[in-house]
C-alpha cells in the first residue's frame, strides 16, 4: 500500500517564501500557513518561526514612555510660558520626565523589533 502525500495548499508557481502568509519548515523548506503549529509536508513542529506578538511589557513601556514625554513636554512649555528660571522644580521635572519618556520609548520599540 503506498502513502498519499498531501498536495500543498497552493501551487509552486503561487508560493513565496517573502509572503506574510506563508512560513517555511525549518526541517523540509516547505511553505506552511503562519496558523500551522506543524509541517504539512514532514510533521515537524514549526511553532517557533511564528512572529511573536508584542508583550505587555513592551506596550506597558511604551505608553508610560509617551505619557511622560507628553507630561514633560507639557512642563517645560507651561514653565517657558509663565517665565520660570532653568533652577525652578517645573522645568527640572519637565525635562527629567522628557528624557525618561523618550529613554523608555527607544526601550519599548527596541524590545518589540527584537
Amino acid at each position: 500500500m503506498e502513502t498519499v502525500k498531501p498536495r500543498p495548499l497552493l501551487s509552486p508557481a503561487r508560493m513565496s517564501s517573502t509572503s506574510p502568509q506563508l512560513i517555511n519548515c525549518p526541517s523540509c523548506g516547505t511553505p506552511n500557513p503562519t496558523t500551522a503549529e506543524v509541517c504539512t509536508h514532514c510533521s515537524g513542529r514549526i511553532e517557533a518561526l511564528r512572529p511573536q506578538s508584542p508583550t505587555l511589557i513592551d506596550i506597558a513601556l511604551l505608553i508610560a514612555g509617551f505619557f511622560l514625554f507628553a507630561v514633560g513636554l507639557a512642563s517645560l512649555v507651561m514653565a517657558f510660558y509663565y517665565h520660570q528660571s532653568v533652577e525652578s522644580s517645573m522645568t527640572t521635572a519637565g525635562a527629567a520626565s522628557l528624557v525618561v519618556g523618550i529613554v523608555l520609548i527607544l526601550v519599548g520599540a527596541y524590545l518589540r523589533s527584537a
